[in-house]
């Protein structure tokens, strides 16, 4: 056993190429070599250490020989080289293969070596003829075509193969963190429920005993388990984020719009003025919708300016490719040289104790817009407003 075969073994066991059954972008190779050349046989073989596999055979019964009959092991030998046989009978190199003198009785062989991308040789796209066959040069610069596009279909199949097994991996390591996530939340929040509940407890029990400065505590330490709890929520909510949401559907986007607005204002006592455009029914993720419009509403009713009444503009615009959405409003506005950052988790521009928040919202609406394969952008000047734009896939 030489080294050279050891080493194509273990390239031909990562291509997974040994013992796997028939494809059709082979058997579509082999049958169109058969016909340029106007041969019975064509082959797309490979050479293990022991035996030679055909991994796509036309008008041939058998599946394989001993490695000591295989004529493309001759072939391999010069792998930047067409082996032409005119007649097996009388070339000493043949003439007493079992191949040769005994079925199938080949008489003519024509093949071209077969390489891996490291230059490893593999086997040959071949053809065989049973009678005295010389290839045409244009017939053999077919064939050395076909055996390109079988190299390339190899080395694509392993990329598709690679990818597959990450794809694999990826799901099974969302799977896990999926799990993990919503273990940690329910271990998280349940604390946090005991402080506030045995906090509201003791309020109500020693309220009558409390001075101005101990109920500010109390109102701090409840006002802080709220924050925990909506800090944890959006930390699920971040981390479902990375998973692509299967559930889709088709739902009137405007209605969504006007109804998560209604909630967000219900205990509001200055109730801000939304303008809702007209918007179409969409098939998409109705979730992912909600969670991204809820986080540009919140926002734009969170970031007001105190002295001037709140307007929220909502409009779409589509053509055959993209829905736009423009989400537009009257506040604070965002300074330029931070568009990227607040996209950023835990990013905030303002202390919590001005505007509360935990730092998340729009890091998970980019997660989001990642996984529909959409985008989000935004134009906003200090003090004029702000503008968010989500470009999302019309399907």
């Amino acid at each position: 056993m030489k080294i050279y075969d050891i080493q194509r073994h273990k390239v031909l066991v990562e291509l997974s190429l040994l013992d796997t059954q028939s494809e059709k972008m082979f058997d579509d190779i082999t049958k169109l070599a058969s016909k340029i050349c106007e041969t019975p046989v064509a082959l797309f073989t490979v050479l293990d250490i022991h035996k030679q596999l055909f991994k796509s055979r036309f008008g041939l019964s058998i599946s394989e020989t001993p490695i000591e009959q295989a004529f493309c092991k001759i072939a391999i030998e010069k792998p930047d080289e067409i082996l032409s046989v005119k007649d097996a009978r009388i070339d000493s190199r043949f003439s007493n293969n079992p191949l040769v003198y005994d079925d199938p009785k080949i008489v003519s062989y024509h093949g071209v070596p077969l390489k891996s991308t490291s230059g490893i040789p593999l086997g040959t796209l071949c053809v065989i003829d049973y009678k005295e066959k010389i290839l045409s040069d244009e017939q053999k610069e077919m064939l050395i075509i076909l055996s390109k596009h079988v190299e390339y279909l190899i080395e694509l199949r392993s990329k598709t193969k690679l990818i597959n097994e990450y794809q694999q991996k990826i799901e099974k390591a969302a799977k896990e963190m999926e799990d993990f996530v919503n273990i940690a939340v329910h271990d998280l929040k349940a604390p946090v429920r005991s402080i506030d509940s045995f906090m509201k407890l003791l309020d109500k029990k020693h309220q009558a005993n409390w001075d101005d400065k101990d109920q500010k505590y109390i109102e701090f330490i409840l006002q802080s388990t709220v924050k925990m709890t909506n800090l944890i929520t959006d930390l699920l909510e971040y981390a479902k984020s990375t998973k692509s949401d299967e559930n889709f559907e088709t739902f009137d986007v405007k209605e969504l719009v006007i109804e998560l607005f209604k909630n967000l204002i219900f205990n509001l006592n200055e109730k801000p003025t939304l303008i809702c455009g007209d918007m179409p029914k969409i098939y998409s993720s109705k979730i992912a919708f909600t969670v991204l419009f809820t986080n540009f509403l919140s926002n734009a009713i969170k970031y007001k300016k105190d002295e001037e009444p709140l307007i929220i503009e909502i409009n779409c615009l589509q053509d055959d490719e993209f829905l736009i959405f423009s989400i537009k409003d009257n506040g604070i506005g965002i300074e330029s040289k931070f568009f990227d950052y607040i996209f950023k988790p835990f990013k905030r521009l303002h202390p919590n104790s001005k505007y509360e928040g935990s730092g998340l919202g729009l890091a998970i609406c980019k997660k989001i817009a990642d996984n529909l394969n959409a985008e989000i952008t935004l134009a906003s000047d200090l003090d004029k407003g702000s503008t968010f734009i989500l470009k999302v896939p019309n399907i």
